[in-house]
């Protein structure tokens, strides 16, 4: 969702970028954890830098998995930019995808950037193992069960491909 605002999209106007200028992630736009109302904000949190205007995500070795009793092959880095939870034992949250999950950390709920319609453009770069996968997604805020889904822009399998793209 980083705009280059010295292009213009005909009949669309700019209305969220971020060039990542400044040494801290913006907490006004993003919101760095994976889903943490399935684990915890503590197993969730983004582990990254911000290095000449560049947001770098990063999974390191030593890093558990985002919820280790349900999913615990799964390490995440990750920013969103909307978080909705339910309470605490309900099974109603953001990308309740699958049916065994419950609230286990019960999360502020917040809406930075949740647009209904729009043009997204992203520039990324990728180092990718097989052991890893890469994607831009625009998920539903899901607060009612109507609004889910899940627009995937990019997504890459690095059993598929092994290096930088």
């Amino acid at each position: 969702m980083v705009a280059n605002s010295n292009k213009h999209k005909e009949g669309y106007v700019l209305d969220f970028e971020d060039d990542f200028s400044s040494s801290e992630l913006d907490d006004s736009k993003w919101f760095p954890y994976y889903l943490p109302h399935w684990s915890s904000k503590k197993e969730a949190a983004a582990k990254y830098d911000i290095r000449e205007g560049n947001l770098v995500l990063k999974i390191t070795e030593e890093q558990r998995p985002f919820n280790p009793k349900l999913d615990p092959g799964v390490k995440c880095s990750n920013v969103q930019t909307g978080i909705f939870s339910g309470k605490v034992g309900e099974k109603i949250g953001q990308h309740g995808h699958r049916g065994n999950y419950i609230i286990n950390e019960e999360q502020i709920n917040q809406r930075l950037y949740t647009p209904h319609y729009g043009y997204f453009e992203i520039r990324a770069k990728a180092h990718i193992s097989s052991s890893n996968m890469v994607a831009f997604w625009m998920i539903g805020y899901e607060d009612k069960p109507e609004y889910s889904g899940e627009i995937c822009v990019m997504e890459i399998f690095g059993r598929q491909i092994d290096g930088i793209v």
